[in-house]
């Protein structure tokens, strides 16, 4: 069984893009491949909407952990009340690496106690 293909004007949609240079710099900026066949563009239709999935699932794999694949099926239904029984898996949120920072010396108090909560966290 062959792929499916969604072709450029179709993708346009899924991403909110007016114009097909727009959809074609999208894909090329997320690794996604254009194809043509006889004059006509097209792409892999489940390499693009992992593509366009790709930030959500992102969130959803720091907030439920390993349980994010059951969570995301309950949001394809759209089943609010099975999705309230998954709280937040509580993972810490991710750190910030401040190496590269502590070159800045902050002069105004205000700035010394911004960077000071910065590094407390």
């Amino acid at each position: 069984m062959p792929l499916e293909r969604i072709y450029i004007h179709e993708a346009r949609h899924f991403i909110a893009v007016k114009s097909t240079k727009a959809i074609e710099k999208w894909c090329n900026a997320n690794g996604i491949k254009i194809y043509i066949e006889s004059g006509r563009k097209f792409l892999c239709r489940i390499e693009f909407l992992t593509a366009v999935e790709k930030p959500f699932i992102q969130t959803l794999k720091r907030t439920y952990g390993e349980k994010w694949i059951e969570v995301y099926h309950i949001m394809e239904t759209n089943d609010t009340v099975e999705l309230s029984k998954y709280p937040d898996a509580g993972q810490e949120p991710l750190k910030i690496q401040l190496t590269n920072y502590k070159r800045y010396k902050p002069k105004s108090p205000t700035a010394k106690r911004f960077i000071q909560g910065i590094i407390n966290k």
